[in-house]
């Protein structure tokens, strides 16, 4: 059928093609969307496993942390009645159970080493800082808190983002952590306003640093995760709360021990006794 006379014909829409640059950055987009979920997903994660093993060391301590400080007193006792009766011997630490992990009975090695507590780094000094560093640390610092306070916001879940990303840039300032600040200065990059206005080239290079920062914090969480999954107190805590009567076990261990141990100590005192007499025996009679 042929048109009709006057009839306009429909407007054909052009779609410019994306160029190469476009499409990465995009792809690199969604990377950074996906590491960053897999990144809230393994320090949730992270957080979960930490906050059980503390809490199940306090369980420990509460079970067996008496027959574990007498358990090292009486070693101790029997490392000070060795060296005297021979002073060759070497002193080591007394050997306790699950030592080398961290575990001794107690909730505070564990905590201590793992639980985050609030002002510590700001307590820890830095080390000396060049005067270039230093010149680039109160530079990076000043537009750090420019482009990411809070009262900048657009939404709520902006203004948390930017109050948390806050928090991080104050406490590596006060660390003197210049490797911390250039790290939260490209993460930063994507808060400023201004930033979607860049050219394309800029917003691909600060997109390929976020998603190396992200993996590296990725790796950096499992590597981690994986760490006290290793741990001996780890598995302890997987058979306690899958029903294993685990303390139950380590209590009689311990009782075992602390018996045998207790004997050792008891033939040690003997013979240093015996030593001393003999030493009393051998010794030159006073001078008239």
């Amino acid at each position: 059928m042929s048109r009709a006379a006057g009839t306009t014909p429909p407007a054909t829409t052009i779609v410019p093609a994306q160029s190469t640059e476009e499409r990465n950055y995009e792809q690199c987009l969604a990377a950074i969307a996906g590491r960053r979920q897999r990144l809230g997903e393994l320090e949730s994660e992270l957080r979960g496993v930490r906050e059980a093993l503390i809490r199940f060391e306090a369980v420990c301590h509460a079970r067996v942390g008496d027959l574990l400080d007498q358990l090292r007193d009486v070693a101790i006792a029997i490392a000070k009645y060795e060296r005297r009766l021979d002073p060759a011997i070497p002193v080591d630490e007394p050997d306790l159970p699950f030592d080398e992990d961290g575990f001794e009975g107690r909730a505070e090695p564990f905590a201590r080493n793992h639980q985050h507590v609030p002002g510590e780094r700001e307590r820890r000094p830095g080390r000396r800082l060049l005067a270039s560093e230093e010149t680039e640390e109160k530079r990076i610092y000043k537009d750090l808190a420019r482009r990411c306070h809070p009262d900048l916001a657009t939404s709520d879940t902006d203004r948390r983002r930017r109050e948390a990303m806050m928090q991080s840039i104050n406490e590596a300032y006060r660390a003197r952590d210049i490797a911390g600040l250039r790290s939260l200065y490209v993460q930063a990059e994507a808060v400023d306003p201004t930033f979607g206005d860049r050219p394309l080239q800029v917003r691909l290079a600060w997109a390929r640093a976020e998603l190396i920062r992200l993996n590296a914090m990725v790796e950096a969480v499992s590597d981690e995760l994986a760490t006290l999954r290793g741990m001996e107190v780890h598995r302890l805590w997987r058979r306690y709360v899958a029903g294993d009567p685990v303390l139950d076990h380590l209590e009689d261990q311990l009782e075992e021990k602390l018996a045998a141990q207790g004997r050792r100590l008891d033939l040690t005192i003997v013979a240093f006794r015996r030593l001393q007499a003999e030493e009393l025996r051998e010794a030159p009679a006073p001078a008239q």
